[in-house]
């Protein structure tokens, strides 16, 4: 449609590159679930209250040292992440770290990082992250 064809010449169609058909056989859907389920896991989650539960239950890490708490978030989030998606951990979990940073007078960034980077560790079962999922689907 940008150019004209020459005079008395006409451009062929060409074929389609991806017909739904290849896409319908060939999407890992049972990734896509996965994916889809961990941030309905975390919506969940936060609208039941279970993520304001997680935090009140941390109260005994106020007063702690914060070399200590990094390690128990740290612990806790990749155990977490080992049963389930790494999207719904780390969606539950950064809005409860960042009120519970400020209750014990460190940056929230400390604990959110922490957290962060330990839900990446998730590597024994399919269901913990995508690449897993799409690793052990093949």
């Amino acid at each position: 449609f940008l150019w004209r064809s020459p005079p008395g010449k006409k451009f062929k169609r060409s074929e389609k590159l991806l017909t739904m058909d290849v896409v319908m056989k060939k999407t890992p859907w049972d990734v896509l679930v996965l994916l889809g389920g961990g941030y309905a896991i975390a919506e969940g989650c936060e609208k039941s209250g279970l993520s304001q539960w997680l935090g009140d239950s941390f109260g005994f890490l106020n007063g702690q040292n914060n070399v200590l708490v990094a390690p128990v978030i740290c612990l806790m989030v990749a155990c977490l992440t080992e049963v389930a998606s790494n999207t719904a951990p780390t969606t539950l979990l950064m809005p409860v770290l960042a009120p519970m940073a400020k209750t014990l007078n460190v940056n929230p960034l400390f604990l959110m990082i922490s957290g962060t980077v330990s839900a990446s560790l998730a590597f024994c079962l399919p269901s913990a992250t995508g690449p897993n999922a799409l690793v052990f689907t093949f």
